[in-house]
């Protein structure tokens, strides 16, 4: 899953490629799942989002990603 040759793509090397297609169900590459620290699913829509919104979606990541660390820390 390493998408295009001569492109590199930030992704979770803890987990093998097989077990990231299962739990976030990709079947196709590049795809922008957008996750809370914990690797629980903020969008599995980045790319969708970032076309429609543009940098606008970043700051409703970190605000997803805020209000779940302050409800479970």
């Amino acid at each position: 899953m390493d998408g295009s040759p001569g492109l590199d793509w930030l992704r979770n090397s803890l987990i093998g490629s097989d077990e990231l297609k299962r739990r976030y169900d990709i079947t196709a590459i590049p795809r922008l799942v957008i996750l809370r620290p914990n690797g629980e699913v903020i969008t599995s829509k980045g790319r969708k989002q970032i076309r429609e919104r543009g940098l606008a979606c970043f700051q409703n990541w970190v605000e997803a990603a805020e209000v779940f660390q302050n409800f479970s820390g």
